[in-house]
């Protein structure tokens, strides 16, 4: 069972690999890893569908059905705000999932606003960590990594794809549609 609590309590990091596996089970084996624009258009997709909407969907459903238990996990009081830390995560879910097919401006905006929620996010765990001493693992564990992580893979893969030119590589990819 602890595999399993292990999955569940970093959903961020599981569905982060889950989007690096998909990408790397896409490519291998069809030749396509040899172009540069699909292997960045088809990562940064996954990385917005996984660990961006669906992650995002995940979370809004854990902060606004399970709160006590998310609060707890965290290492903070229950509160109202945490309905409102679930609907800025379902708005970044939709986001993410939509994303996954966008064109270059909505993944754009999509990459905006999470950059700023997640960043924010780790800042406020980070200084939970050095006043609050709070080293729970909702606090320092994989969530901290990850709202770094996600934010840096996105900006990084989305500016690769402006300077490349390719905004549609993942359009022209057969394979999706098949």
């Amino acid at each position: 069972m602890t595999w399993l609590y292990w999955i569940i309590s970093n959903p961020a990091l599981n569905l982060y690999i889950l989007a690096v596996l998909i990408v790397g089970l896409r490519l291998w084996g069809r030749g396509q890893a040899q172009n540069r624009a699909l292997v960045i258009d088809i990562s940064l997709a996954y990385i917005l569908l996984l660990a961006v909407g669906f992650n995002g969907i995940y979370n809004f459903i854990m902060h606004a059905f399970f709160g006590d238990m998310i609060a707890a996990y965290i290492g903070w009081p229950q509160s109202p705000f945490q309905i409102e830390v679930a609907m800025a995560n379902l708005g970044l879910g939709v986001l993410g999932l939509l994303a996954f097919r966008a064109n270059f401006g909505f993944r754009l905006a999509t990459v905006i606003a999470t950059s700023c929620f997640l960043l924010g996010a780790a800042g406020v765990h980070i200084y939970d960590i050095f006043v609050q001493q709070n080293f729970l693992p909702g606090n320092a564990g994989s969530i901290l990594f990850t709202d770094i992580l996600i934010p840096a893979s996105l900006i990084a893969l989305l500016t690769m794809n402006h300077k490349l030119g390719k905004e549609h590589a993942l359009q022209q990819d057969k394979f999706i549609d098949q």
